[in-house]
């Protein structure tokens, strides 16, 4: 069936799409987005279906836009570019046009009162981890708990950090391409190094993952976490 969709097809779903993206889920703080790097791999189609940047895309205009731009110069690994490319993203348009048709429809009609957005707020102590060097050992510690949900988070950074610009990040393991990033400005606050920034964990799988912090001109902070199941929002 999915060859039956003409250029033209193509081209008209993709702009319905993303003028309901861009109503309905702006995100101009760019909270939970993954990053070019992935938002590249997903141009490529070198992503399993379940990524969870799949997900992030539809509900979120600036990745969506980005995605768009990188799918006109990324080579696409998989054969057959345009065919492949519609049965993949299609069904996808179509059903992002219905969620947004119908989120437009809601907050227009009279009386909806759209609830608030919430985070989870949580206070991470880091004081006593390893400081941001490479060749500093560290000793092993059990990994940190995080909920899956959206996190507001206020980090107290190890002895020795610094004010700046940082970023945040969650990655499968150590090192490699991060699943959701953010950044945040450290300042020293009440004598203690204090980092906030807000991720969305809501869409990842529960499980071990490494919470990474970067400062430019320093070694990153790894420090394991285990996100915790629970509904996704």
């Amino acid at each position: 069936m999915a060859e039956n969709y003409s250029d033209d097809d193509w081209r008209r779903l993709n702009e319905e799409l993303r003028k309901a993206i861009l109503r309905g889920y702006p995100n101009p703080e760019r909270v939970g987005c993954p990053g070019t790097d992935v938002l590249r791999q997903l141009a490529a189609q070198q992503l399993a279906v379940g990524h969870p940047a799949y997900s992030h895309v539809m509900e979120c205009a600036p990745c969506y836009q980005e995605l768009m731009d990188l799918r006109k110069v990324v080579p696409v690994a998989a054969p057959a570019r345009s065919r492949s490319g519609l049965r993949i993203w299609v069904p996808a348009l179509a059903v992002g046009i219905v969620l947004c048709a119908g989120i437009s429809y809601y907050e227009l009609s009279p009386g909806f009162h759209p609830a608030p957005a919430r985070d989870v707020a949580l206070n991470v102590d880091l004081q006593h981890w390893t400081v941001f060097r490479n060749d500093v050992p560290g000793k092993p510690r059990p990994p940190l708990e995080l909920p899956r949900q959206r996190l507001d988070l206020t980090f107290t950074l190890p002895v020795g950090s610094e004010d700046g610009e940082y970023d945040i990040q969650i990655a499968s393991t150590p090192g490699v391409t991060a699943l959701v990033s953010s950044h945040g400005t450290a300042r020293l606050e009440d004598h203690n190094e204090t980092l906030r920034t807000r991720l969305d964990a809501s869409l990842l799988p529960s499980g071990g993952y490494s919470l990474e912090i970067i400062r430019q001109g320093s070694g990153p902070l790894h420090v394991p976490i285990t996100i915790l199941g629970g509904d996704v929002r």
